[in-house]
């Protein structure tokens, strides 16, 4: 076993992703999970566990998938996910922050086919160690790409 302890690993909740798989799934594969979180059968998780279908999600085939993801709150890493939706043309639900001041928000907005906001008991920890993880509202961003 890993000696590693991830301190953001978060879902949503049950509820929420019913929700969101009723409105915008069924879902094909959980780009940002773990073992303990993972909402589908095939999901890509940030380091090696079991059942992953491959490490670090943005170094994985999008394309012809209708995914689902939640991924790290991190400027940086959210930029990138958004460049790589548009790039790959991927259908996605995306559970983000609402964060209106950055670049990624404003172009994640320029491509997407619907949002909404979320409620405020969203993100559950999946582990003991999770710790307080946004203080913004959250949003479920959905993009959806003419076949």
């Amino acid at each position: 076993p890993s000696r590693f302890v991830d301190n953001s690993d978060f879902s949503v909740s049950a509820a929420t992703y019913g929700w969101l798989t009723a409105l915008w799934g069924p879902y094909t594969v959980d780009l940002f999970a773990s073992d303990t979180n993972s909402k589908l059968p095939m999901f890509f998780s940030m380091y090696r566990c079991v059942g992953s279908a491959g490490v670090n999600a943005l170094l994985q085939p999008w394309h012809g998938h209708n995914a689902y993801a939640l991924p790290p709150f991190n400027t940086s890493v959210l930029l990138q996910v958004v460049q790589k939706v548009r790039e790959e043309r991927t259908n996605i639900t995306l559970v983000v922050p609402c964060w209106p001041s950055q670049a990624w928000f404003h172009e994640l907005m320029l491509i997407a086919t619907d949002s909404m906001m979320l409620p405020e008991a969203t993100l559950l920890p999946s582990t003991a160690a999770a710790q307080p993880y946004c203080s913004w509202p959250l949003m479920a961003v959905w993009v959806e790409f003419s076949s």
